[in-house]
Formats: C-alpha cells, sequence, structure tokens
C-alpha cells in the first residue's frame, strides 16, 4: 500500500510554498488547486502580464534539468 507520508517529496512541497509566499508578497494570488480558473473584467491586460510572466517564473524554478540525449 502506498503510503503518502513515506513517500511525499517534503522538500519540492516547501520549495513550492515559499514560491506561492513570494507572488503573493508581490501582489499576485495563485490558488494551486484544480479549481476553476477565472479573469474577471477588474484584470487589466498589465495585471494579466504580471501573473504570466510570475508564473513563468515559478514554473521555471520547478523545471526538470534537461537530459544530454
Amino acid at each position: 500500500m502506498h503510503d503518502l507520508a513515506e513517500n511525499h517529496d517534503f522538500a519540492l512541497d516547501e520549495k513550492m510554498r515559499r514560491a506561492l509566499i513570494e507572488r503573493i508578497e508581490r501582489g499576485i494570488y495563485f490558488f494551486p488547486m484544480a479549481t476553476k480558473r477565472s479573469i474577471s473584467a477588474a484584470h487589466s491586460e498589465a495585471d494579466v502580464d504580471a501573473t504570466l510572466e510570475s508564473v513563468g517564473q515559478v514554473l521555471s524554478e520547478f523545471a526538470l534539468p534537461k537530459s544530454g540525449h
């Protein structure tokens, strides 16, 4: 039987949580769960651009190293 506590990557989890906290401190709130995502009329094009840039930074921090194949 799979034991989540035994197999959980706590270091990766902590890194992700820290990255999300950094985004919140910059005014960008990203809820990392499979829920409905939406953009309202209250979001300007600059808001959307800033969010996409920030999410791109987070994803690049978690990118796996490219193999030499």
